[in-house]
């Protein structure tokens, strides 16, 4: 098979499976808002929130690390997940007790202190199950990352509205993330074994050194990163309360599903760029302009869209209680333009050996993030929050674009930028005059006048052409 239909199949095993299981998880998160309220949330969200913040040390870029290193050596596969499964199993281990005992003496209420207790096994479990997956993707082989990723999140949901249905509360919501995590760990597993490589358990010093050393820059972006998308959250709990995290948990959830597409789109292309780095750099600059273009004609409209519906989006998902999230997901939607075409810049620096320069920009912004959060969440409560978060992503990309424009100069996007805001402009005015249809009716439409406009325009050259043949198999 060759590169590009390589790559558009690696892209539609992942996004068939991100659209699916991101589907189920907001039905899921929608259910649990509706039958958990406000309050009840939003100790939802702290618990996960809270847990990621502890935990985000076990993870520590091993799998972007297995990903790239595998991708381009292959016969380092057996050594290199034996080796990641030791050193994951003693920080887990540490990490989990530092976290049961942080959370016992910080007199949260009984329920958020167990659901705490829950979901930090979970997120273990699952971080053995994401390590897995990474020996799939840097394989290239993408549907079974698919396979396990829906998997979990059927029986997530499977279980977790059965027991929402039949009137059970927060902790049996948990544990059926829990009862998933299993699933997901053990399938992954045997999926590993059988189809690809018997991880290696003899520890190596040697290996091991090499997989310490090479991955504390993955590791930092990692936890500095997730610090990032998490710290909003904590403070906001300790600060103002169980229903303010409920309101702009509601909002960040939406903007989540939204993240989707940057994710699948820079998995699927982060082995060929890695790739490409030791074979051909007229390929990997070539490569990394139209997943950049793809991401940026994409983002511009939807971010457009989200704003002037933001409210419709609201009353559609959730009850009338959240609708103090509405002013939130309008500021926060812009956050999702930022991270989206920021996650393409990391995936190039990362192609590029320039890891260490990407964790360095990681750290500084995430700081910015935590600093400008204890400065505008006393006085401006969620919408602080929204706002330190569109600034620092706004500025993250500035700077990572910037360094990453100097590794792979000149880089060329076609003037995509301008007419992707020409046809967002269009299809915002039509959204405006005929709002008063079904929202349901709204975004089909929105999606046709945007295309076509895009199209007139020519924002798509002969290459793009040949791609979407591709990618519907008549190429």
């Amino acid at each position: 098979m060759n590169a590009p239909k390589r790559v558009a199949k690696n892209v539609i095993s992942l996004a068939v499976a991100d659209v699916v299981r991101e589907f189920l998880a907001l039905l899921l998160v929608v259910c649990i808002a509706r039958y958990l309220g406000d309050v009840g949330f939003g100790k939802y969200s702290f618990a996960f929130a809270f847990t990621g913040l502890f935990l985000i040390i076990s993870n520590m870029g091993f799998n972007d690390l297995l990903i790239r290193d595998v991708a381009q050596d292959r016969s380092k596969a057996s050594a290199y997940l034996g080796n990641m499964i030791f050193i994951k199993c003693v920080l887990s281990l540490v990490l989990l007790i530092i976290l049961f005992t942080t959370i016992s003496l910080m007199h949260y209420p009984p329920d958020t202190t167990l659901a705490v207790y829950i979901v930090a096994i979970y997120i273990t479990l699952s971080s053995f199950a994401h390590l897995f997956r990474s020996q799939f993707i840097a394989f290239e082989r993408m549907e079974y990352a698919s396979i396990t990723s829906i998997l979990e999140k059927i029986v997530i949901v499977v279980l977790g509205l059965a027991v929402l249905f039949a009137g059970y509360r927060l902790i049996a919501v948990v544990l059926a993330y829990l009862a998933a995590g299993v699933v997901d760990f053990l399938v992954s597993l045997y999926i590993t074994i059988k189809r690809f490589t018997i991880p290696d358990l003899h520890i190596s010093p040697d290996i091991r050194k090499t997989v310490l050393r090479n991955i504390i820059p993955f590791g930092v972006v990692g936890i500095f990163a997730t610090m990032y998308f998490q710290v909003d959250v904590v403070m906001l709990s300790f600060m103002k309360g169980d229903a303010v995290v409920g309101w702009y948990s509601a909002a960040y959830k939406l903007v989540g599903v939204l993240m989707i597409i940057p994710g699948w789109l820079t998995v699927s292309i982060f082995p060929a760029l890695s790739s490409y780095y030791k074979t051909s750099s007229d390929s990997l600059k070539f490569a990394f302009e139209r997943v950049f273009k793809y991401m940026l004609l994409l983002a511009v409209p939807l971010v457009a869209g989200t704003v002037l519906l933001a409210d419709r989006i609201i009353e559609l998902v959730y009850t009338p209680e959240f609708q103090m999230s509405v002013p939130a997901l309008k500021i926060l939607v812009w956050s999702f333009l930022f991270l989206s075409l920021s996650y393409v810049v990391l995936v190039g620096l990362y192609a590029v050996m320039k890891e260490r320069l990407a964790a360095a920009i990681v750290v500084t912004f995430s700081v910015a993030n935590i600093i400008l959060n204890l400065l505008l969440i006393p006085t401006m409560g969620l919408i602080g929050a929204a706002l330190a978060s569109v600034i620092t992503t706004g500025a993250f990309l500035i700077v990572s674009s910037a360094c990453l424009h100097r590794e792979l100069n000149p880089l060329q996007f076609g003037g995509v930028l301008p007419k992707a805001v020409v046809s967002t402009g269009l299809m915002s005015l039509l959204i405006y005059y005929v709002h008063f249809l079904n929202i349901l009716l709204l975004v089909p439409i929105g999606v046709i006048v945007y295309l076509s406009a895009f199209i007139v325009l020519n924002g798509f050259d002969e290459y793009d052409w040949k791609m979407f043949r591709v990618v519907v198999g008549r190429g």
